[in-house]
Parts: structure tokens; sequence; C-alpha cells
């Protein structure tokens, strides 16, 4: 199965922090890293982490999601829904998280949670390359961050199956240079009757985290790309 890691986006509670952890172990999870965290990891997180204890003793501290460039996928999570035209912020529900999770067992998986007041901004979100979101009661939608991270872990964990092969997949920098080649191609052909140019490239990146492709089948799309590209 792919190796899924938890992204807490400044956490600023050491006990949620370890709830966290105690979910990584429940659900086969591979890593917790913390992006610019506002608290220590203190024994309150170790006592809230029972048997996840590994995750925190083994937590990557990073200053923003940028370095995370090695992940196949990272998924954000929100409580916002966005309109039918804002694609950003249009999800799918955590319980068809299998739709856009890469699969082989070499593929990581960055599950991203946002700030246990703000959530995640809309950069953070523009960062990922897909929006989940967790169904709940119309008066109350936000949920606590360890509730949510369980139900998403649950989730990703109950969407995929052990016995899957190794196929390799592509890397996150690969499918950013695709998406870099890929603007010019648009800034190339676009004219001013066509579609936004930014909701093209974001749809085209929507398309490669829901394909699975393999790394095969990208390398082809991606020598087609450069060779239209050189042509115009």
């Amino acid at each position: 199965m792919p190796r899924i890691t938890a992204v807490l986006v400044s956490p600023k509670t050491p006990g949620n922090i370890g709830a966290v952890a105690r979910c990584l172990a429940n659900f086969d999870g591979d890593e917790l890293v913390l992006v610019s965290p506002r608290c220590d990891v203190t024994t309150r997180s170790y006592s809230r982490a029972r048997g996840g204890e590994r995750f925190l003793d083994d937590r990557r501290e990073v200053p923003s999601l940028d370095a995370l460039d090695s992940y196949q996928a990272l998924i954000a999570t929100t409580g916002i829904l966005g309109g039918p035209g804002n694609l950003r912020r249009t999800p799918v529900m955590s319980d068809s998280i299998g739709e856009v999770m890469p699969s082989g067992d070499d593929a990581r998986v960055g599950l991203v949670f946002g700030r246990e007041d703000l959530g995640l901004d809309n950069d953070e979100i523009e960062a990922c390359d897909h929006v989940v979101h967790i169904p709940a009661c119309e008066s109350y939608p936000v949920l606590n961050l360890s509730h949510a991270a369980c139900v998403v872990l649950y989730e990703a964990y109950r969407s995929v199956s052990d016995n899957e092969g190794s196929v390799r997949h592509p890397e996150r920098s690969e499918k950013e240079a695709f998406l870099s080649v890929f603007e010019d191609v648009v800034g190339e052909v676009s004219d001013v009757s066509m579609t936004n140019e930014d909701e093209i490239w974001l749809a085209m990146k929507r398309v490669l985290v829901r394909s699975d492709v393999t790394q095969a089948e990208f390398g082809a799309l991606f020598k087609f790309l450069r060779h239209v590209d050189d042509q115009l």
C-alpha cells in the first residue's frame, strides 16, 4: 500500500499531535511531519500517542509544504467548501479519498491537516494536489484536528489494498516539471475566447493526481508534451 504521512500545518496543541501519532499507528501510517509548529512535543503528546510514540520520536519538522516535493500527492483537508467554479476548494468526500490517491508500494502520500484555529489558507491548499472534505452536521461542521485526522487516515487505509504491486509512479517534482511545460504550451495556444489559463493548468494538475499514472505512462506523455512545446 502507499506510504501515508500525516502532515500537520502549524499545530498549536501538544495533545493533538500525540493523538494524530496514535492514529498513524492505528492505520499503518508511515510518518508524521510538522510544518512550522507553534508548540513543542511534550509529555502530553506522548501520553496521547499511546502505541504511536515512534512517530513522535521520528517526526520531521519542516518550514513549509514546499519541503515535501518528493511526495507523489499532497491531499489537503478542508471544512470550507467552494462553489461550483472554485476548483481549489472543490473536494472529494473523505470516503472517496481512494479516487485521488496514487497506488503502489513506492507511492508517498501526504495528508495535510490545517491549524486548529484557522485551518489551511488558500496558498496552502493551492500547494496541494487535491482537497478532501469530511461531511458533518451543517450546524457544526468543523472537527477537532485529531478527530479529522482519524477519519481521513481510516478512509485512506480502507481505500487501499495490502496486495498492491510495486509499480513505480512519478514523483511530485516530476509532475511539477510536466505542469511547467504544460503551462508554456497553454500560453502559446490560448486566446481570449479560452477558459482562464490558470483554471486549465489546475484542471490538468487534478487529472495527474486522479489518473494514478505509472512512470512509464508519464514518461511517454511528458516526452510528447516537450515535443509539442519545442514545435510551438
